[in-house]
């Protein structure tokens, strides 16, 4: 099973300071695992540059090896993002929010969110499920691919480590049931 894990803001001084790290522990945790294989695409440009999870940056560098990985065809793409646990953030109070980018997205959200809400039901963390407030052209990317895609918002002041374990038991979970 190939699960594709992007990160758009992985700039870790600039942008989403802790997407790329959820990315790599992912990766690390998966890496031993014989019928998962898992590749994480970070863009470590800043958001001056475009910000990559948007359609005016599709063929860009970075949107082009995301193409590249969904022919390929992924079992599932994770986009992760991360947020500052401050006053002005629709996410604050929460630890992991998935997002609905798009209608057509509804279900596969909800289901990943689902087995979220299962692995981490005796934790203390707070999962969230709700609309996105902007266009996520990543996640649309896959969608035009019929590979299934979920948007992941992880707080900032949370583990990275945690995050990273709990969507390994997850890809777990899919390898062994499916999506």
């Amino acid at each position: 099973m190939y699960v594709l894990i992007t990160c758009p803001h992985g700039n870790r001084w600039l942008n989403d300071v802790i997407a790329s790290y959820i990315g790599e522990n992912i990766y690390k945790e998966l890496e031993h695992e014989p019928n998962i294989s898992c590749e994480v695409l970070v863009n470590t440009l800043p958001r001056s540059f475009g910000d990559m999870n948007r359609s005016e940056t599709l063929g860009t560098p970075y949107r082009n090896s995301i193409e590249e990985s969904l022919n390929e065809k992924p079992v599932i793409l994770i986009d992760i993002h991360g947020f500052p646990d401050s006053t002005g953030s629709p996410f604050k109070g929460y630890d992991i929010v998935v997002l609905i980018s798009y209608p057509e997205q509804k279900e596969m959200a909800t289901r990943y969110f689902n087995i979220l809400r299962n692995i981490t039901k005796d934790s203390d963390l707070k999962l969230g499920l709700m609309p996105a407030t902007a266009e996520n052209s990543v996640v649309k990317q896959a969608l035009e691919h019929r590979i299934p895609a979920v948007l992941i918002e992880h707080n900032e002041s949370g583990s990275p480590e945690l995050f990273a374990k709990i969507h390994a038991k997850a890809i777990k979970v899919i390898e062994k049931w499916g999506f």
